[in-house]
């Protein structure tokens, strides 16, 4: 073999993986999901405990939201309504036509719209949420948290759920006036 072979081989190779595998893998993580990196204390105690030294992986299912419906519990992933550079992590708390008590919003209670969903991080002293901004557009969710992956003495499976102190808070359509 002359060095012109081997360095014809490894463009080659490197051509091939540029062209093939680049937009399989993307697509991949685009479509059906991707392990995200837990930053922040806004979902504690669900995501990154005060006890845990590292941030929380989570496995972010984005095919679950192709034809998504949000449901109370849901962890998500939503792109902020304030800053859409920026992606956030809360849970949905209540859905269209729901009433919502509120915490720290402006309204003491708020029904959602169609096609929004109300969000609060479970820390609630430290979360900008929809406490913050309000119902937040369906549109903007981007995936859905499932699993916690790392650390390894955390890995499990996220039951969609409410904490005690969100379920007291939601209801239906309050008769109008």
């Amino acid at each position: 073999l002359t060095c012109g072979m081997i360095l014809y081989d490894i463009v080659k190779h490197f051509i091939y993986g540029a062209v093939i595998v680049v937009p399989v893998v993307a697509t991949f993580f685009d479509e059906v999901g991707a392990i995200s990196v837990i930053t922040g204390r806004s979902m504690r105690p669900t995501l990154n405990p005060e006890y845990s030294r590292t941030n929380d992986r989570v496995w972010m299912n984005r095919w679950r939201i192709r034809h998504y419906k949000p449901k109370s519990g849901d962890i998500v992933s939503l792109y902020s309504p304030i800053d859409p550079k920026k992606r956030l992590v809360k849970r949905v708390i209540a859905v269209e036509g729901e009433v919502i008590r509120t915490q720290r919003h402006k309204l003491h209670h708020v029904k959602i719209p169609e096609g929004h969903c109300w969000v609060e991080g479970d820390n609630i002293r430290n979360s900008q949420d929809s406490n913050f901004f309000g119902p937040v557009s369906v549109g903007l969710v981007c995936g859905q948290v499932t699993r916690i992956l790392w650390p390894p003495k955390r890995w499990k499976h996220l039951i969609p759920s409410l904490l005690p102190h969100q379920q007291e808070r939601t209801g239906q359509i309050l008769e109008e006036d």
